[in-house]
């Protein structure tokens, strides 16, 4: 029974079998500290295997306490996930939710708000958008009138990583909605993590505000007043994170669309020397977006800015 209890990852294998059984007993012995201690090791040796199954056994301590017990499982979770075991990492997220979601120490309570949060974008990327926009819901319902800083940013996250899931779904209506709720709640808010939310939650509203437009484009008055509000949107974007190379790109696809050539080529200009979201991701970005709900102008706009990608290009090389 010891055996087929603790040598699952093979780490006695290699033993004759009483030198086996004499170390698996010698593990029964083991504290929280100790497998702790061992998950720690065997991450930092990039031994991913045996530190997700070393603080397996550490939540399993029957004394460890609450927040220990929590916190080994947590660091199982992202270390699953580093190993791509997706599924496996969203089970033991709910077994850590299902666990803590009703113990109210505030270290616990940001552990399992956190847990909410990954859970939520880990089925995304399995792109199970529908199962991530219920998580982000249950983590907003449940603590949005916490306080707490830690938990505040949580909250914050949730609500545009769920309008990221509904933007994936082709559902703009809804991830508008739900980025001006995000605003809403948080524009006045100072802590520079929120303020980074609301931010790239402006950047996604003014994003989806310029796919409407498009969509829309045989209604120009609609279109207009669509990439109008785009246009603000994206400026009080910029206020918050004035280096956001995808924020000024997409505000230079708006100028372009409004009319206002000139803008565009200088907002994208800027955008291509942005340190951050800038240079080829930027561009590769910009041609893919170009590609969606195709219209006339676009025409004009991809020449501005394969232009600008080549000039860009040339410069860099000249510097290298």
């Amino acid at each position: 029974m010891f055996l087929c209890v603790h040598c699952g990852s093979g780490q006695f294998g290699s033993f004759p079998p009483m030198v086996r059984l004499h170390k698996i007993l010698h593990t029964l012995s083991y504290s929280y500290d100790d497998w702790n201690a061992r998950a720690f090791d065997a991450y930092h040796a990039k031994q991913y295997e045996d530190a997700a199954l070393y603080w397996k056994h550490a939540s399993s301590i029957p004394n460890a306490g609450a927040v220990n017990s929590a916190q080994a499982l947590f660091n199982r979770t992202l270390t699953l996930h580093q190993l791509k075991r997706h599924a496996e990492a969203c089970t033991t997220y709910q077994q850590l939710i299902d666990t803590y979601a009703s113990n109210n120490t505030p270290v616990i309570r940001e552990l399992v708000a956190e847990s909410m949060l990954n859970m939520g974008a880990l089925l995304g990327e399995m792109q199970k958008q529908d199962e991530a926009i219920a998580t982000f819901e249950k983590l907003i319902a449940t603590y949005s009138s916490d306080n707490t800083p830690a938990i505040r940013e949580q909250v914050a996250k949730a609500m545009r990583n769920m309008g990221v899931a509904f933007g994936k779904m082709q559902k703009p209506t809804e991830a508008i909605s739900t980025y001006q709720q995000l605003i809403d709640t948080y524009s006045s808010d100072t802590t520079p993590a929120i303020r980074e939310q609301v931010a790239k939650a402006l950047n996604g509203k003014g994003f989806d505000l310029l796919l409407k437009a498009k969509k829309t484009w045989q209604n120009r008055e609609q279109a207009q007043s669509l990439l109008r509000e785009a246009r603000n949107d994206l400026l009080a974007g910029l206020e918050r994170r004035p280096g956001c190379g995808m924020t000024r790109g997409n505000l230079a696809y708006v100028q372009w669309l409004l009319g206002e050539a000139q803008a565009a080529e200088d907002s994208f200009r800027s955008a291509l020397a942005a340190a951050q979201n800038g240079g080829e991701k930027l561009y590769h970005g910009t041609v893919t977006d170009i590609e969606q709900h195709t219209i006339a102008e676009d025409g004009g706009f991809r020449a501005m800015i394969e232009r600008q990608w080549a000039e860009h290009q040339a410069v860099k090389s000249s510097r290298d």
